[in-house]
C-alpha cells in the first residue's frame, strides 16, 4: 500500500479496517474506542503526554530545523548559539542554518556587521581610529614615469602591456598620451614597474604586438634628464624652485649646490624709460672689459598703451622721380577703324552714368572696377563700372545701354564678374563726358595698343573700358579694353593690393599695432664671465627711437631706459640642479633658462636628454599631513589597537554581547550612535534639523576613565513644536 507522509503519522482510519465484519454489527462501540484512542495517540502535544505515535513518527523532521517542533529549538540555540539571546530580530531556525558565516567572520568588520543584524536587524559600520593616526613618514610618494617615443600605428595597443627596449629595459604600459609642443606632437607612454632603463635611441618592443618591427617599432626620444650649466646666475640659494625653458615645456629643477665667483657682472634697472616692447634691442657692449656672455631680456612693462606704427622703409626710393617727363599710359584698345598715328592726339569719350545702389547679395566681394552689370530679362547689358565708391557706382557704355529706360529705381543688377547683386536706389541722367586728351606717342601696328602721353602740359586723364576714342587727325577710332599708367610703380611689395599712382597710403604701407610701455624689471640676466671692468649697456625700440617723441628730460622715447651694470664676484651662483619634473619635447644640447619668479638672474645651460622621463611626484594620501582628519595617538582612542561601532543602538545595549561574541581579543571597543532611519508622519512638517555632539564614553557612562567619545543625534522640530 502506497502511502505518504500523512498516511505514515495517521494510521486511526484505518483501524475500522482492522476488525473482522461481525464487529460492525455486534461491536461498533469498541470500535470507535479504539479508533478515538489512536486519535488521541496521534495528536501533537506541548506536554509529550498521550502523542506517542505523534512523537515517534516526527522524529525524522525533528532533524530539520525548518521543521521540528518548538521545544527542539531550544535545543538547537543550545548547541550552535551559544551566549546568543533567546530574542534575536530575525527568525532562529534560519540564524541555526547560516550560523557558519557568523562564526567564521568572527573578529572581523565583517563578523560585527552580521552580528548587529542578527540582533536587531540593524546596519551597523565598523571605524578604525588608528586609520586616521598621524604616522609620521608614512605617506606614500608616487612618482610618474614615462617614455617620450616617435609615432607608431600601434601604441594605442599597448595599454596595460609589457614593453621592453632593445637594451634590455622592460616595463608596462599604464597609458599611452599625445601633447601637443611648440606645434609638433609628442608621444608618451606612462609605464610602472620598471626594470633598466630606456635610454634615448632605443626601440621599443612589444611581444603581445608582433607586428610593432622594424619601421613600426617607436623610436626612443629621451626625456629631459639633467642640465649641463654653462652659466649659474646669482643669487641662488639651494632648495630654489627653477623653470625650464626651451624648445619644451613643463620642465622643473631644485637648485641643488651653489658657489661665489668673481669676474661677474649684475645688472640694475635705474630707470625704465618709456616706448619699450618686450623684443627691444639690447645692446651689451664688452669692449675693454675682458669678459663676455653677460646679458639680460626685459622682464614686464607698465603704463602699456597699443600704438599704430609704419614699418616700411623708405630709403630705396628717396630719388625716384614721381612725374617722370614721358609720363603717359598704355592703352589697350579693341575694335579699331582707321590708323593713328604718332602725335596726333586721342580723345577719349564716353557716355557715364552715376547709379546710387543697395547690396542684396555679394558672394564675392561687391562690385569692383572694370565690372560690367546687366538684367538680361529688362534689356540692361554690358554696364561697366570704373569708379566703384560703397554705394556710388560711376558707369559708362554705348548711348544704347547708358540711354536704357529700364535703369530706373528699384530694377536689380548683377554683376558679371562676382555675381555681386545691388539695387539701384537712384539713376541720375546719363551724359557724355570727355576725359583724356593724350597724345599718341606709339601705335602698335595691329592696331590692339596705343601709348599716349601729355605734350603740351595738360593732363591726359585717364581712359576708362567701353570709352570711345578718336584720332584727332586720321579720324581713327576704338574702343578701349583697359589702361595701364607708365608710373605704376610697385616699391611695396607687402602692400595688401601693390602701390601706383592710384593706391592710397593706407594700403600702400604696412601698419602694425605694438604695445609699449615702461620697463618694470630685468629677466633671464646672465652675469657672463671672466669681467674685471663693466660693461656698458644700450636699450633702443628702433621703431619708436625713430619718432623722436621728447621724454621731457632731454631724452627720447624708445632710447631713455638706463641700465647699470657693474662687475664684481656674485654670490649664489647655481652649480648643479636637480630635475623634478622631465617636461616634454625637449631637444638635446639645446639652449635652455632655467629661471625664478623671485631672482632676476638666470641659469643657462644645455639640454641633456638621455632616459624616461619623470613627472612632478605627489602623495597619495595625507597619512604624515596634520589635518582636521588625521589626529595625533592617544594611546586610547586614536590607537591601532581600537576599533568603533557605528550603529542605531546606544553601546550599553551590545557592549557585553559583542565581548562575548565577536569582539578580538586584545583591542579596545567603543560606540557612535547614529541615526539613519526616515521618520513616518507624525502629524506635523519637519521643518528643522539641527546635529548635537553628545559625550559619550567608549566604556561605561560614568565615565570612570575620563575620556568622552563625541557622537552624533539628531533634534527634529515639527511645525506643531512637538521634538
Amino acid at each position: 500500500m502506497t502511502t505518504n507522509n500523512y498516511v505514515d503519522k495517521i494510521t486511526s482510519p484505518l483501524i475500522p479496517d482492522q476488525f473482522p465484519d461481525f464487529y460492525q454489527d455486534q461491536g461498533p462501540n469498541f470500535i470507535a474506542f479504539v479508533q478515538a484512542y489512536y486519535q488521541w495517540l496521534e495528536q501533537y502535544s506541548n506536554t509529550y503526554i498521550g502523542s506517542t505515535t505523534y512523537q515517534s513518527r516526527s522524529l525524522p523532521d525533528n532533524l530539520n530545523v525548518d521543521y521540528t517542533a518548538n521545544n527542539f529549538i531550544k535545543l538547537f540555540s543550545d548547541q550552535y548559539l551559544v551566549n546568543f539571546p533567546q530574542h534575536l530580530a530575525i527568525d532562529h531556525p534560519f540564524i541555526i542554518k547560516h550560523i557558519l558565516d557568523f562564526y567564521r567572520a568572527k573578529g572581523s568588520s565583517r563578523g560585527i556587521e552580521l552580528l548587529f543584524r542578527i540582533l536587531y536587524n540593524l546596519d551597523s559600520k565598523v571605524n578604525f581610529p588608528g586609520e586616521f593616526m598621524l604616522r609620521l613618514s608614512n605617506g606614500t610618494w608616487r612618482l610618474p614615469r614615462y617614455i617620450e617615443v616617435t609615432d607608431s600605428p600601434y601604441l594605442a595597443q599597448l595599454n596595460g602591456l609589457l614593453i621592453r627596449s632593445s637594451s634590455g629595459a622592460t616595463a608596462v604600459v599604464e597609458t599611452v598620451n599625445q601633447k601637443i609642443v611648440n606645434n609638433r606632437f609628442v608621444n608618451i607612454i606612462y609605464i610602472s614597474s620598471l626594470i633598466g632603463d630606456f635610454r634615448y635611441g632605443d626601440f621599443v618592443f612589444c611581444d603581445s604586438v608582433p607586428a610593432m618591427v622594424g619601421n613600426s617599432a617607436p623610436l626612443i626620444i629621451g626625456s629631459l634628464t639633467s642640465v649641463s650649466i654653462d652659466n649659474g646666475g646669482s643669487n641662488f640659494t639651494v632648495g630654489d624652485l627653477v623653470q625650464i625653458k626651451g624648445t619644451g615645456t613643463d620642465g622643473l629643477a631644485r637648485v641643488s649646490a651653489t658657489t661665489t665667483e668673481n669676474g661677474k657682472v649684475v645688472f640694475t634697472l635705474i630707470d625704465g624709460g618709456y616706448g619699450y616692447a618686450l623684443d627691444a634691442s639690447i645692446t651689451i657692449d664688452n669692449t675693454g672689459t675682458g669678459g663676455a656672455g653677460a646679458g639680460f631680456s626685459i622682464g614686464g612693462l607698465t603704463e602699456v598703451r597699443n600704438i599704430a606704427l609704419n614699418t616700411d622703409s623708405i630709403a630705396g626710393i628717396l630719388a625716384t622721380q614721381i612725374d617722370l617727363s614721358t609720363s603717359g599710359a598704355v592703352v589697350q584698345i579693341t575694335g579699331t577703324v582707321g590708323t593713328f598715328t604718332n602725335g596726333e592726339g586721342a580723345i577719349g569719350y564716353a557716355w557715364t552714368r552715376n547709379l546710387q545702389v543697395n547690396y542684396i547679395a555679394t558672394p564675392s566681394g561687391q562690385v569692383a572696377n572694370g565690372e560690367s552689370l546687366s538684367n538680361t530679362a529688362l534689356g540692361i547689358a554690358n554696364v561697366v563700372v570704373y569708379i566703384s565708391d560703397g554705394q556710388q557706382l560711376y558707369c559708362t557704355s554705348n548711348s544704347v545701354n547708358i540711354n536704357n529706360a529700364n535703369i530706373a529705381p528699384g530694377v536689380v543688377l548683377v554683376s558679371n564678374t562676382n555675381h555681386a547683386v545691388v539695387q539701384i536706389v537712384n539713376s541720375y541722367d546719363p551724359v557724355v563726358n570727355t576725359f583724356s586728351n593724350g597724345f599718341v606717342i606709339a601705335a602698335a601696328s595691329n592696331s590692339t595698343v596705343l601709348t599716349v602721353s601729355r605734350a603740351d602740359g595738360n593732363d591726359i586723364g585717364y581712359y576708362v573700358t567701353g570709352m570711345n576714342i578718336v584720332g584727332n587727325s586720321s579720324g581713327a577710332t576704338a574702343t578701349v579694353v583697359t589702361q595701364t599708367r607708365l608710373t605704376n610703380w610697385q616699391y611695396f611689395p607687402q602692400a595688401t593690393l601693390g602701390s601706383n599712382l592710384d593706391t592710397e597710403i593706407s594700403q600702400a604701407f604696412s601698419i602694425i599695432n605694438k604695445q609699449i610701455g615702461r620697463i618694470a624689471y630685468l629677466a633671464n640676466e646672465n652675469p657672463g664671465d671672466g669681467y674685471s671692468d663693466s660693461p656698458t649697456v644700450s636699450i633702443i625700440e628702433p621703431l619708436i627711437y625713430d619718432l623722436r617723441i621728447p621724454d621731457g628730460d632731454g631724452g627720447y622715447w624708445g632710447g631713455d631706459a638706463i641700465v647699470d651694470a657693474h662687475a664684481g664676484s656674485a654670490t649664489g651662483v647655481a652649480t648643479a640642479v636637480e630635475i623634478l619634473n622631465s617636461g616634454f619635447g625637449y631637444q638635446p644640447n639645446e639652449f635652455l633658462v632655467l629661471d625664478n619668479a623671485n631672482n632676476e638672474t638666470g641659469i643657462f645651460g644645455k639640454a641633456v636628454v638621455l632616459s624616461t622621463g619623470i613627472g612632478q611626484g605627489s602623495w597619495a594620501d595625507t597619512q604624515s599631513f596634520i589635518s582636521d582628519i588625521m589626529r595625533l595617538q592617544d594611546s586610547y582612542y586614536y590607537q591601532v589597537f581600537s576599533y568603533e561601532v557605528e550603529t542605531e543602538k546606544a553601546i550599553e545595549a551590545y557592549k557585553d554581547l559583542v565581548k562575548e561574541l565577536v569582539h578580538p581579543v586584545g583591542y579596545a571597543l567603543f560606540g557612535k550612535f547614529a541615526i539613519n532611519r526616515e521618520f513616518a508622519n507624525v502629524g506635523g512638517l519637519l521643518i528643522s534639523s539641527n546635529v548635537y555632539s553628545l559625550p559619550y564614553t567608549g566604556k561605561n557612562i560614568d565615565t570612570e576613565s575620563g575620556y568622552d567619545i563625541m557622537t552624533e543625534a539628531n533634534s527634529f522640530i515639527l511645525a506643531d513644536g512637538t521634538h
